[in-house]
């Protein structure tokens, strides 16, 4: 049974009401879009769901009882002037932007449109799954939270790589403590860029790490970090491993974080946190055993 408001009860019991689906897509990288199945923006709960687009529809959403996972197709139409995180819709999407994205669907109603919205119903709240884009939309995937349940795996498990993420609580390092604040010097591109500040580093220290942008018209954009070079004279060049949305400028400020490639050698000479090493390297291989 989904719970109700008081008000909304008040609502159903007139049998007279109007109704629309709201979708809240918080992107795994930060930042939220509202939007709204309605002919005109909804206001609720201190957000605005715009209805100018992507125009949004959906298939059922198939409710199952117990632990399996109930599912439902998102359809997004963008329309001209549609962007997210300064891209258009359908790019940003190839570009894997709502990878991982948080959605919640609610039902809306309302005496009229005009009155304000009485209450909402939630329908469902999950995660995105498999995105497909055609020549003008974008079908989304949108699986429940106990798909994560699915996973044929223990909480800790043996394995030769470590099984922690970098900075986390088991890794124990701070991610503070290891940032290099730096600056573009050079052939600054949505890819990447000439990095000036830094010293000493090895190539590919920050790879498998991540940046964020501090200032420019790209802050608080954060990308992950494909390959990082030596020092050179030009400085050291940062590849991304997807492109920003807009280009960096010489003078832009950039916070690099280093990556970690899981190995006992790499935390040990690169972090110096091999008591916290959450590997298993000498592990005897499968087909050892007798």
């Amino acid at each position: 049974m989904k719970p109700v408001s008081p008000a909304l009860i008040s609502l159903f019991e007139t049998n007279s009401f109007v109704m629309a689906d709201l979708y809240t897509i918080t992107l795994a990288g930060g930042g939220v879009t509202y939007l709204t199945s309605a002919d005109h923006n909804l206001a609720w709960n201190g957000a605005t769901y715009v209805s100018t687009g992507p125009l949004v529809d959906r298939s059922a959403i198939s409710q199952k009882t117990g632990l399996e996972v109930s599912q439902v197709k998102i359809d997004l139409y963008p329309v001209a002037g549609n962007v997210l995180l300064g891209l258009p819709w359908l790019e940003a999407v190839h570009l894997g932007y709502l990878d991982a994205a948080t959605v919640t669907i609610q039902r809306a109603f309302a005496a009229s449109w005009s009155s304000g919205l009485a209450g909402t119903v939630m329908m469902m709240s999950g995660r995105v799954g498999e995105t497909t884009i055609g020549r003008s939309k974008a079908t989304l995937e949108v699986n429940s939270w106990t798909e994560l349940l699915t996973n044929q795996m223990p909480h800790d498990y043996y394995q030769s790589s470590c099984r922690h993420v970098l900075f986390d609580a088991k890794c124990g390092l701070q991610r503070q403590g290891f940032q290099c604040d730096v600056q573009v010097i050079g052939a600054p591109s949505p890819i990447g860029f000439y990095a000036g500040g830094l010293s000493s580093f090895a190539a590919n220290w920050f790879a498998q790490g991540s940046l964020v942008v501090a200032s420019g018209a790209a802050a608080t954009q954060w990308r992950s970090i494909a390959a990082s070079s030596a020092i050179t004279p030009q400085g050291t060049y940062i590849q991304m491993a997807t492109p920003l949305t807009v280009e960096p400028a010489i003078g832009d400020i950039i916070y690099l974080y280093p990556g970690c490639d899981k190995t006992m050698g790499t935390c040990a000479g690169k972090f110096a946190n091999l008591a916290r090493f959450g590997g298993f390297p000498f592990i005897p291989a499968p087909e050892m055993a007798v």
